[in-house]
């Protein structure tokens, strides 16, 4: 095909899509609890319908959501109520395009009390089609027990902006301080990780940059990012993907063609740790050093068949050495993609999941997520085998039986193995970061919580959470990974029982204080020192922009 010919096409591709009307996108994580918790609530109680397996959520979604909601106020409490005026004055940006949505959820008087009446917090300029917001990052925690006081510090800034009807931009950047290391790639503590660098008397700091650039149109989204991502429903850390690890460049492709059908892919750049010696280098006295390229692909369709009842299945893998053009199509079975690239050889590392989320009893969600490494159906009924896999489901009961009352019940189970990989470069992981379940393999855990909100923006919570960890196998060291006895001994365990008091001051600016008591035994590398044995920890702080 002549460079003439594709270059209409790609034009004509850009024109279709910009007479389909206004879409602009933008995914910033946002780690608000408050707001996800309502945005939950509204969903299981039937307000609107809301696909929770991917995340983050567009900034314009959870804006459509709250208008959405607004608009059905009939079905809602003084309190929900509340608080979607209140979490709504941080889309301002969104807000200003919702006077053009088709269901009229925002009639003109509402659109300009949330354009007037933003938080202080955010810097916000408007002009015709240009929009522009400018937020600080900050979040900062204390921890105090027996062991040790510990303060954690994350500080920086973002900006969001839109320009014309399609095109959405993010940046920020933010420096983390700690006195004592809480998140670690060893450590089976959930959080955000980061790219450390160790101080000598102990803890650390590191920079994390994320971006996105986005071009969208009314069904779909396609954009360069460099940030987290959380696939797969959970209240207590996912076991698909989890926003732990530090921030990866990718490529993604969100569509949603019609109510009933969703899908999500991926294509990203990862840290792969392994030099690749025959580039590395000397010169002049120093030493250049590459590393070995590492590269994940994955995607996801969910259908939704009946009302507040989402089935998702997806697949992913990672692969090592030169990009491979062929997982840049986002719609294939990567397994199979292997098995022909590689001449019937198992070469590169995949994966499947499946992920089941149903609210259709009013007040009620369930979901199970299963996460498949490695599956034979000859060992499903081989009493001394296993697969690889990882299982999590739970359920969130809201307002019932006592109404602003919330239980959630979630357990996960994985088996040995799992997320493992003989070959270190193809690894399910990035930065040493596992992608799955913060516990990694062999290992399981109950958790239960419940939350009351007596006033608007107060959230009380109750949490017991019991984890364990069986024996720590490696993969290249075991000549047969599938019939490793699955938890036979524990070599770590944890029982936890915390109290939380949360508030948000403004609809981005969140404040906290936790009680929690902690009895953990067995090996100490997979905690960090402030919890070491028997503990009563205090810990405090607020979240700002995060």
């Amino acid at each position: 095909m002549k460079l003439r010919s594709v270059i209409s096409l790609l034009v004509g591709f850009i024109l279709f899509f910009t007479v389909t009307g206004v879409s602009q996108y933008i995914y910033v994580p946002f780690n608000d609890p408050g707001l996800e918790e309502l945005l939950d609530e509204l969903n299981s109680e039937h307000v609107f319908i809301l696909n929770t397996v991917v995340k983050p959520y567009s900034r314009k979604l959870v804006a459509e959501k709250l208008a959405e909601a607004l608009s059905k106020d009939s079905l809602l409490s003084r309190r929900q109520l509340s608080e979607i005026h209140f979490y709504l004055k941080n889309f301002r940006q969104e807000v200003r395009f919702l006077k053009n949505a088709n269901n009229g959820s925002i009639i003109p008087s509402q659109l300009k009390f949330y354009l007037l009446n933003a938080d202080p917090v955010n810097v916000s300029i408007f002009h015709n089609s240009f929009t522009f917001s400018y937020i600080p990052l900050i979040d900062a925690r204390y921890y105090l027990n027996k062991n040790a006081s510990v303060y954690s510090i994350k500080s920086g800034g973002a900006i969001s902006a839109y320009f014309g009807k399609h095109i959405g931009i993010a940046a920020g950047i933010y420096k983390q301080f700690a006195n004592e290391i809480l998140v670690d790639p060893e450590y089976f503590e959930p959080g955000w990780g980061g790219n450390w660098n160790h101080w000598a008397k102990g803890g650390g700091t590191y920079i994390d940059w994320f971006g996105q650039l986005t071009f969208s149109w009314k069904w779909g989204m396609i954009g360069i990012f460099k940030d987290r991502l959380d696939w797969g429903n959970n209240y207590h850390g996912a076991n698909i993907f989890t926003s732990k690890p530090p921030s990866f460049p990718s490529v993604r492709i969100h569509l949603f063609p019609a109510k009933w059908i969703e899908f999500n892919y991926f294509h990203g750049w990862l840290s792969s740790g392994v030099i690749d010696s025959n580039l590395t280098f000397h010169e002049h006295n120093g030493l250049k050093t590459y590393y070995q390229g590492k590269y994940i692909a994955a995607n996801l369709l969910t259908v939704t068949p009946w009302k507040y009842l989402h089935i998702s299945l997806g697949n992913s893998i990672i692969y090592d050495g030169n990009l491979q053009p062929a997982y840049l199509i986002p719609i294939l079975f990567f397994k199979s993609v292997d098995h022909t690239l590689s001449a019937t050889i198992d070469n590169e590392n995949s994966q499947m999941f499946l992920d089941i989320s149903s609210c259709q009893i009013k007040h009620l969600h369930l979901f199970l997520t299963l996460f498949v490494d490695e599956l034979k159906l000859s060992r499903i009924m081989h009493k001394d085998q296993h697969n690889f896999l990882s299982w999590k489901g739970g359920l969130k009961i809201f307002d019932l039986p006592v109404q602003n009352l919330s239980v959630t019940i979630e357990g996960t189970r994985t088996l040995p193995i799992t997320y493992q990989h003989y070959f270190p470069t193809l690894t399910f992981e990035t930065k040493n970061y596992n992608f799955g379940n913060y516990l990694r393999d062999n290992s399981q855990e109950i958790y239960f919580e419940i939350s009351f909100k007596p006033i608007q923006r107060l959230n009380l919570e109750l949490a017991y959470n019991y984890a364990e960890h069986g024996d720590n196998f490696k993969y290249g060291q075991v000549t047969d990974p599938t019939v490793l006895p699955v938890f036979k001994n524990i070599s770590w365990k944890k029982k936890e029982v915390s109290f939380t008091s949360g508030f948000d001051l403004l609809s981005n600016l969140h404040l906290f204080l936790t009680v929690q008591y902690r009895e953990t035994t067995g090996e100490t590398r997979f905690i960090p020192p402030l919890y070491y044995g028997t503990t009563a920890t205090m810990s405090l702080g607020f979240l700002a922009g995060f």
